[in-house]
């Protein structure tokens, strides 16, 4: 069995791709680096025809018809607008009439069938296509997918994700061309049915980081530069790999025609150095680069030895030197990689030419093939550079029951430690002093999240029992996000919203990213996309770290009210007519006006964006809102959104006149018909 690449393209206007010295980054034909001078808001619309279920010319599927492909787009957008100390923000998804015309100006995503299409797009997933002036400005950017293939938000069988296609694509209308490290989202292949590319690496941060610096606050990275040879003389276009095998993080870079390399962005840490020639998995065809113009007679390298190689700290506001003098080419070569069953022989999941995702906390088998893999490299010739991965003592063995282009097939139990973050790894393999190497050719996928529709609720009274439109909900569980909770820090200034993507956390309803404003390893605080409006249901997904949770379906409801109340209490949450909070020592008189507060209104009128504040002018009312204070109908001065806030309700309301005095005043909201749960109000 082989796994046949469907490779992703970029075609590219008025000047072609030259040798790239960092990052894999696209410069022109006299090395200007390409770039954008609208990083801040990059605004990127989408044909107006692209909807679920949509068929080719021929009658075909292109988009399955429970994906949400809007959602997913956006989503894309998101991933590379949150990436920290990169100024990249992109605008909201728009729609638009237009198809793709790099003579517009305007950016557009179009899924669609012609003539036109299919001669542009070939065999390729996706194409790119960029407007470049000389001095490497990119004014124009058009994303064209392929008709012949099916894509999907669902990971459907026989279907490729669209979100991971799409922030593939966005990498190349940043400037970003093919990586080396075969786990980065612009790595030049993906297989169907998985979204391993909807992630950002490592490669690809320190990518738009470099690029795109906003430069703010204290240095955070360190660089590494350094020179390749071979018998003294420069080896052009080796990639360079910068591997923290304690964190899981690989970040290459190119050599230069005279050998240089540079790797800046780099976090601090302490560094295994290597470089590798471009013979596969990635080759110069892969990165645009003609053949003649790379050193490929070499063999994979590490700074100071195959079998023992020297660190190198990289430390914040400096770079680092090294020199790496290569070995001559040997037949050593990782040809492809595959798992299975741990302990097992003969099966296999997956085979092929690029990155796996395996879970931690378990063991499965990892399966190696190519030239030179065969007994020789049984004794101790096998290592993984990445965190918490073991291989099982004894297990290294020739599989008799599996063979690849006529080749032995290496097999290894793998018991991989329990983790909270993806990370991802290399696999090494040395021979006499040779070695063979394939640059994060695993991702290991933190612990799966979980949790249940019980687990989502009302975030004013903690009770379940569906969703409204724009409600404040928290959602508990296990593994949702990291150790230690991360508030959001605030609006987004290139959306003016919540942002929907907090410390590697995505929550999706129906496939639309949710606002956050807390996230943790146990309770997320969101607001429900408005978008959600008229379902009877929801998929639910966290995704943590690249890490996705199976879907849960949710009861979506037109409003779902509750009023916040104590922690401890059933007293609402109010403010009095004179400004004090109501309590035991400052209730409210009757015939005063009190704030009352809540959330699970439902849809409001103006409608307000998901993840937008509420304005003051025009105000935006709830539906059909009620309230009843100590049994008697309450005069409502006010009822929807409070302004500068997000998903919150807001009712000023009078307290009765003829209200008795208490403690425990019975507060009961009602809004569109549907009461919440009884609360309590101070009256003197």
């Amino acid at each position: 069995m082989r796994l046949i690449p469907y490779f992703r393209g970029l075609a590219l206007i008025i000047v072609c791709a030259a040798n790239a010295p960092a990052y894999e980054r696209f410069v022109t034909s006299d090395g200007r680096p390409y770039f954008r001078t609208d990083y801040a808001r990059i605004t990127i619309r989408v044909n107006q025809r692209v909807a679920a279920g949509m068929l080719n010319s021929r009658g075909e599927t292109m988009i399955t018809s429970d994906s949400e492909p809007l959602a997913a787009l956006q989503a894309a957008l998101v991933t590379w607008s949150s990436v920290p100390r990169s100024a990249v923000r992109f605008a909201p998804v728009r729609t638009t009439s237009a198809l793709n015309d790099v003579n517009d100006g305007q950016n557009v995503i179009t899924i669609g069938d012609t003539p036109e299409i299919r001669s542009v797009t070939g065999q390729a997933l996706a194409v790119t296509v960029n407007m470049v002036m000389p001095d490497g400005r990119i004014v124009d950017s058009d994303t064209i997918y392929n008709p012949a293939y099916k894509f999907s938000t669902t990971l459907a069988p026989g279907t490729y994700d669209l979100q991971s296609l799409e922030t593939h694509e966005l990498g190349h209308a940043l400037g970003a061309n093919h990586s080396t490290v075969l786990s980065a989202a612009m790595f030049q292949s993906m297989p169907g049915g998985t979204n391993l590319e909807a992630q950002l690496s490592a490669d690809d941060v320190a990518f738009v980081t470099a690029a795109y610096d906003d430069r703010t606050g204290v240095p955070q990275f360190g660089a590494l530069s350094g020179h390749v040879s071979s018998n003294g003389s420069p080896v052009a276009g080796a990639s360079v790999v910068a591997m923290d095998a304690s964190a899981g993080v690989a970040v290459a870079s190119l050599s230069a025609n005279d050998g240089s390399f540079t790797i800046s962005h780099l976090p601090p840490a302490s560094y295994t150095v290597y470089a590798e020639p471009l013979t596969g998995p990635v080759l110069p065809a892969n990165l645009y680069m003609a053949a003649s113009t790379v050193d490929t007679a070499f063999s994979a390298t590490f700074l100071g030895a195959n079998e023992a190689p020297q660190p190198v700290t990289v430390s914040a506001g400096s770079a680092a030197f090294v020199s790496i003098p290569v070995r001559a080419p040997s037949s050593l070569h990782i040809q492809a990689i595959g798992e299975g069953a741990a302990s097992g022989s003969g099966d296999f999941i997956n085979f092929g030419a690029g990155a796996f995702r395996v879970p931690s906390g378990k063991s499965l088998d990892l399966l190696l093939s190519g030239p030179g893999i065969d007994d020789g490299v049984l004794a101790g010739g096998i290592r993984l550079l990445g965190p918490g991965l073991n291989i099982r003592p004894g297990s290294v063995r020739i599989d008799p029951a599996v063979e690849l282009n006529g080749m032995p097939v290496v097999r290894l139990t793998l018991d991989i430690a329990p983790r909270s973050t993806s990370a991802v790894a290399t696999i090494v393999v040395t021979r006499n002093g040779d070695a063979a190497t394939y640059t994060g050719g695993l991702v290991i996928a933190a612990a799966i999240p979980s949790f249940t529709s019980a687990g989502v609720v009302n975030a004013a009274s903690f009770q379940g029992g569906g969703v409204a439109p724009g409600e404040i909900v928290s959602l508990f569980g296990s593994l949702l996000g990291p150790d230690q909770g991360i508030a959001n820090s605030g609006f987004d200034p290139g959306t003016g919203r919540i942002r929907t993507r907090l410390d590697g956390v995505t929550v999706t309803f129906a496939g639309v990213p949710a606002p956050l404003f807390f996230v943790s390893a146990h309770q997320i605080n969101l607001q429900v996309p408005y978008e959600i409006a008229g379902k009877t249901s929801a998929h639910v997904i966290v995704e943590n770290n690249g890490v996705a949770s199976p879907p849960v379906d949710v009861l979506v409801v037109a409003s779902a009210p509750d009023l916040f109340t104590g922690a401890e209490t059933a007293r609402v949450t109010a403010s009095n007519q004179n400004g004090t909070l109501n309590s035991l020592s400052s209730p409210a008189a009757p015939g005063s006006i009190v704030t009352l507060f809540a959330t699970g209104q439902g849809v409001v009128s103006p409608a307000v964006p998901t993840g937008a504040a509420a304005q003051t002018s025009p105000l935006s009312l709830a539906h059909g809102a009620t309230v009843v204070i100590g049994g008697q109908n309450a005069k409502i001065y006010f009822a929807g959104l409070t302004p500068g806030m997000i998903g919150l309700m807001q009712v000023n309301v009078e307290i009765p006149a003829s209200t008795r005095p208490g403690n425990a005043v019975t507060v009961q909201l009602r809004v569109a018909g549907v009461s919440a749960h009884a609360a309590t109000i101070v009256v003197k």
